[in-house]
């Protein structure tokens, strides 16, 4: 309360160093959260790069374009991985360390002016959306400096990006464990009688996190759109097959040709693809005739307003996410999140957070296929499947399915291989969840014989299974849809069989989004955000580091 009686209206600082554009992640995640926190009745203030020059239509907020450097950096541990697959970061040489102190030092120096231009009282909360390890660092060097001014906020940080590769058993000997360990370390210990709460789009991130034994760090979920909702059916024609976003190799744009020309020889109807121009307004190239782009290809420019992004998603009717895996192992994808609130059905990389999220759905409608169509089937031994089996398929059957329990050491995974003539297909059995877990493929019609191989995925050591049984599918008038919601590409290659598996069967897959979306849009509301970092519990005062991984 102010002397006289008066409330104070509780604020939301957002400080987001990367957020220089209109359009983009950076900027719809700071919006949307912006418009949640007004709506709890709090005053906003968004603290940007001073590049962002504020759009009339942004919002009820005080904006602040203050800040000289963005987060991404070379200097970063995520930054250093230049090369989509390269995962092994040093620590810094000098060229690197000289250039990350002059980073920290204007991060400083540009806290230092927002918090004179905006003095912290007691309720307000400071939320950094994208801090790195060097934003820590000179956050945490800033505190200190200005411990009496700024210990009356909640100070929120979510790292966005991971800082490890492969599976969790191998992350205490990687490079990064020991120089992320010290620097947190070091960090956090200059910065303590402050409330400080770490945070991390997924929860696989937050692990990276918490292996350091520095602090908890919880999972904040990416927040949609409110307005994302699924449209109507009758707006889907042509079929818009959406690759939406910045233009990145990572992302699948070396890849368009093959997918354009998937798209153009779609024989069950009319399809197009929708892309986004690069910010030099030039599309990505194609290597495709002018007479192909023409036909099956529609280019959005990049970035989009909010209002023009929300309809391009939500008119999509398949979201392309087949990003590389190494990338996007442990990250969310903001995209990933809009395309499943506006129940889009979606084509993701298997063995990924986004895998992870709708595996649960595929594996729901395996087994309700199984249990309703299988018309025989036979126990397999895990030695028979390693080497390949050759199989006679019975007359009528359009797919098999395969179960199996993997052993509970939480590693590893295994691909279900088919070759049946000239063609070969593929698909990860994922593992989230109890009990039994299916692969199904489709069988081409005619094939009599096949060949079923079970190997590991991703060139990782393979998980010990049990209980194996094969499952034949009869057909229906048609076919037999092979998941629900979405599918999961085991590498790009397989973007072309999957996108007509979608397409061929796209009112099964739209269904299943739309029924999905209800309880995502839950999940990823801004409110839901807003009512995270309000009601996280206090943290205990920053103790010394624990000791560092072993």
């Amino acid at each position: 309360m102010m002397p006289g009686g008066r409330r104070v209206q509780p604020r939301l600082i957002i400080v987001d160093h990367s957020l220089r554009n209109v359009g983009g992640h950076h900027f719809e995640y700071a919006v949307q959260v912006g418009h949640a926190a007004v709506q709890r009745g709090m005053q906003v203030v968004l603290a940007t790069h001073r590049r962002f020059r504020v759009p009339p239509d942004a919002g009820p907020f005080s904006v602040r374009p203050l800040f000289s450097f963005r987060g991404y950096s070379k200097q970063t541990i995520f930054g250093s991985f230049d090369v989509p697959g390269t995962r092994a970061p040093e620590t810094p040489g000098m060229f690197d360390a000289l250039a990350s102190r002059v980073r920290m030092s204007s991060f400083r120096r540009n806290l230092e002016r927002l918090m004179r231009s905006t003095e912290l009282r007691a309720g307000d909360h400071v939320f950094l959306p994208t801090v790195t390890e060097l934003d820590l660092a000179a956050l945490t060097q800033f505190l200190a400096e200005h411990a009496a001014e700024t210990a009356p906020a909640t100070w929120h940080l979510q790292f966005h990006y991971p800082i490890f590769s492969g599976n969790r058993e191998t992350w205490s000997q990687s490079p990064v464990a020991e120089y992320a360990h010290e620097l947190f370390r070091d960090a956090l210990s200059v910065a303590g009688g402050h409330d400080l709460r770490f945070y991390a789009p997924t929860a696989h991130i937050a692990e990276h996190y918490d292996a350091l034994n520095v602090g908890t760090f919880r999972e904040l979920s990416y927040p949609g759109n409110p307005a994302l909702e699924p449209v109507p059916e009758a707006e889907q024609s042509p079929l818009r097959v959406s690759l939406l976003g910045h233009a990145r190799a990572e992302k699948g744009y070396g890849r368009l040709g093959e997918l354009i020309r998937s798209i153009d020889s779609f024989a069950h109807g009319d399809a197009r693809l929708v892309l986004q121009q690069r910010r030099n307004g030039q599309a990505p190239e194609i290597g495709l005739t002018a007479e192909v782009q023409n036909r099956s290809v529609s280019a959005l420019p990049y970035p989009l307003s909010t209002e023009a992004y929300r309809q391009a998603v939500q008119r999509s009717s398949v979201g392309m996410l087949v990003y590389d895996r190494e990338r996007y192992r442990a990250r969310c994808s903001g995209l990933f999140v809009e395309y499943l609130c506006a129940g889009v059905p979606v084509i993701a990389t298997a063995g990924t957070w986004m895998a992870d999220q709708i595996e649960a759905e595929i594996q729901r409608h395996i087994a309700s296929t199984v249990e309703g169509q299988a018309t025989g089937g036979r126990s397999l031994e895990p030695g028979e499947l390693d080497q390949g089996v050759s199989l006679d398929v019975p007359s009528g059957v359009a797919a098999l399915a395969v179960g199996l329990r993997y052993a509970d050491d939480g590693s590893g995974l295994r691909s279900l291989r088919v070759v049946q003539g000239e063609q070969t297909a593929s698909t990860v059995i994922g593992r989230s969840g109890a009990g039994i877990r299916f692969g199904m493929l489709p069988l081409e019609r005619g094939g009599r014989t096949i060949r079923l191989r079970l190997g590991r995925a991703f060139d990782e050591p393979a998980a010990a299974v049990s209980d194996l049984r094969l499952h034949w599918i009869a057909g229906r008038p048609g076919g037999v849809p092979c998941g629900a919601v979405g599918l999961l590409a085991e590498s790009p290659g397989q973007t072309r069989r999957l996108l007509d598996e979608v397409l061929r069967h796209w009112p099964h897959y739209r269904q299943s989004a739309v029924g999905f979306a209800e309880n995502w849009r839950a999940r990823h509301s801004p409110a839901t955000i807003i009512d995270t970092l309000l009601g996280a519990p206090v943290s205990e005062e920053i103790e010394p580091a624990r000791e560092a991984m072993r």
